[in-house]
C-alpha cells in the first residue's frame, strides 16, 4: 500500500512510500532526511516509532499516538501536539519551544533536557514525567515575579504543593490555581489580591494547569518543578531579609 505524508497547509506530498504502515513511511522519511517540517500527521499511529533527531517543526500532530516513541533530539518547535498521546515517549533534549502541548498526555514521558521555552502546556498530563534540566525559564521568571508580590505566602504555597492541594483549573475552592491558592492563604477573594491579578494566560497559571488535586512532587513532574522554584524563592527571600542588597527576584537562578 502506498502511504503519503502531506504538508499541513497546501496538501503537497512531502514523502511517499509503498509499505505496510504510515509509521514505517514516517520512519523511512526521517531516515532519508526528508523535510517533514509542517507535515500533517494528525491522528497518526506512531506508537513505538523511531523518530529520533527528526525535523517535525511546525508539524500537525494533534491526537496522534506517539506513546513510547523515540523523539530524542527531535525538532518539534511550533509543532501542534494538542491531545497527543506521548506517554512514556522519549523527548529528551527535544526542541519543543513554542509547541502546543495543550491537553497532551505525557505520563512518564522523558522530557529531560528538553527545550520547553514558551511551550503551551495548558492542561497537559505530566504524572510521572521527567522534567529534569528542561528549559522552563520563561515560566520560572514569570512565577518568581508574581510570587514576589506576596513573598510571605511562599511557605504556605510550598506546603500546599507538597500536600497535593493545587488545582490549576480553578481560581476557587480548597484546591486552586496559583492566584487562587495565594488568595486561600490570605483568606480573601482572588479578585482582592492587590498587585496580583488573575490572568489565566500568564505562563505561571498555564503551567499550574498541569497540576491537579492530589498531584505532589512525588508523583507529578510539574509539581516537583514548582516546589523547587518556591524553595529557591524562599531561600533568596530569607537572605534578602538579612541583606538588603539582595533582590529576591533578580538573584534567583
Amino acid at each position: 500500500m502506498k502511504f503519503e505524508i502531506k504538508h499541513r497547509w497546501d496538501n503537497s506530498v512531502l514523502f511517499s512510500l509503498e509499505c505496510e504502515s504510515l509509521k514505517l513511511c514516517v520512519e523511512a522519511a526521517i531516515s532519508s532526511r526528508a523535510d517533514l517540517s509542517r507535515a500533517n500527521l494528525s491522528g497518526a499511529d506512531l506508537s513505538d516509532a523511531d523518530l529520533s533527531g527528526a525535523d517535525l517543526s511546525g508539524a500537525y500532530l494533534s491526537d496522534a499516538d506517539l506513546s513510547r516513541a523515540d523523539l530524542s533530539r527531535a525538532n518539534l518547535s511550533r509543532a501542534y501536539l494538542s491531545r497527543a498521546n506521548l506517554s512514556r515517549a522519549d523527548l529528551s533534549r527535544a526542541n519543543l519551544s513554542r509547541a502546543n502541548l495543550s491537553d497532551a498526555y505525557l505520563s512518564r514521558a522523558n522530557l529531560s533536557g528538553a527545550d520547553l521555552s514558551r511551550a503551551n502546556l495548558s492542561d497537559a498530563y505530566l504524572s510521572g514525567a521527567d522534567l529534569s534540566d528542561a528549559d522552563l525559564d520563561s515560566i520560572k521568571w514569570d512565577f518568581f515575579g508574581r510570587l514576589s508580590v506576596w513573598p510571605n505566602e511562599a511557605d504556605a504555597l510550598l506546603q500546599a504543593i507538597k500536600d497535593g492541594k493545587i488545582n490549576g483549573s480553578t481560581y476557587q475552592g480548597e484546591c486552586a490555581c496559583f492566584v487562587g491558592t495565594i488568595a486561600n492563604i490570605k483568606h480573601c477573594e482572588y479578585t482582592d489580591l492587590n498587585g496580583l491579578k488573575a490572568d489565566s494566560s500568564s505562563p505561571t497559571e498555564v503551567f499550574f494547569t498541569t497540576i491537579k488535586e492530589g498531584d505532589t512532587p512525588e508523583n507529578n513532574g510539574a509539581s516537583k518543578i514548582a516546589a523547587g522554584w518556591v524553595e529557591t524563592f524562599i531561600k533568596h527571600r530569607d537572605l534578602a531579609r538579612t541583606d538588603d542588597r539582595i533582590n529576591p527576584v533578580n538573584k534567583v537562578t
